[in-house]
């Protein structure tokens, strides 16, 4: 599950390792959501921009569609 905002910062993978993990074909990677933010904290629109950002990078960089989505912190 990746919030693909926090790729490439210090601490975090990049997004070359995580082509090379989903790549492999032994990890999978999904949406969960853009900064990890705490969605039903935010309003429509910052919870829409959340998710359909990082689904729209994820399908771009590793060229795959994303049909599964997890919440930030368990919540639903």
């Amino acid at each position: 599950m990746i919030p693909t905002g926090l790729l490439g910062n210090p601490g975090y993978m990049s997004w070359e390792n995580l082509k090379e993990m989903a790549g492999s074909g032994k990890v999978y990677a999904y949406d969960h959501s853009w900064s990890h933010f705490p969605l039903p904290k935010g309003d429509e629109k910052k919870m829409e921009m959340e998710i359909i950002t990082a689904k729209t990078q994820l399908e771009q960089q590793l060229g795959k569609p994303q049909k599964i989505f997890t919440y930030p912190y368990g919540s639903y």
